[in-house]
């Protein structure tokens, strides 16, 4: 009797997260964090929004801060499962505003956020620049990156001048926002 009602529980629990999953307004949520962005003098303009059962798509974004167009993106996809969090870009460019940057471009940006470390933000990524990971701290805002540069991002002097050499190879960013 009592591995039947234990069964049942978990059966309706796991139904339950997967309800919550699927019938999310993900849609409505994206249109609110354009609203909050807005009133940081940040837009988010161009994209083409798609709802799948887990995730929400955005095509062809172009990010401008300030009226500057700071970044753009192919892809995002947003997968937000309650309890963890992921934001997955691809193709990053840098806008046409920061020209500073040569045009960079980032094949991958991940960014990660769990509720057992409800504050940090993970990120991962990869492209001309090399390949990285790092923490945000969002209460403490602060911002650790290890880098592992390529040669092209080696000789941009003005941006490596920020980073430290770290003993296992890489360089280290630790900063403030």
């Amino acid at each position: 009797m009592l591995k039947k009602i234990l069964i049942n529980t978990t059966l309706f629990l796991t139904l339950l997260y997967v309800g919550l999953i699927v019938s999310m307004p993900r849609e409505g949520l994206w249109f609110k964090m354009e609203e909050f962005l807005y009133t940081q003098k940040t837009i988010i303009d161009g994209e083409t929004i798609s709802n799948t059962p887990y995730s929400l798509v955005i095509e062809n974004a172009n990010l401008v801060y300030e009226n500057m167009s700071a970044l753009t993106f192919k892809e995002g996809e947003i997968v937000a499962l309650l309890f963890y969090n992921q934001i997955n870009l691809t193709d990053l460019r840098t806008g046409a505003d920061f020209s500073q940057f040569k045009n960079l471009s980032l094949d991958s940006l991940q960014i990660e956020h769990s509720v057992i470390k409800p504050t940090k933000l993970m990120l991962r990524g990869a492209g001309e620049i090399g390949e990285f990971k790092g923490r945000v701290d969002v209460i403490e805002k602060t911002i650790d990156i290890l880098l592992y540069p390529s040669d092209k991002f080696k000789k941009m002097r003005a941006v490596m001048g920020y980073f430290k050499k770290h003993e296992n190879g890489g360089y280290v960013y630790n900063g403030k926002f």
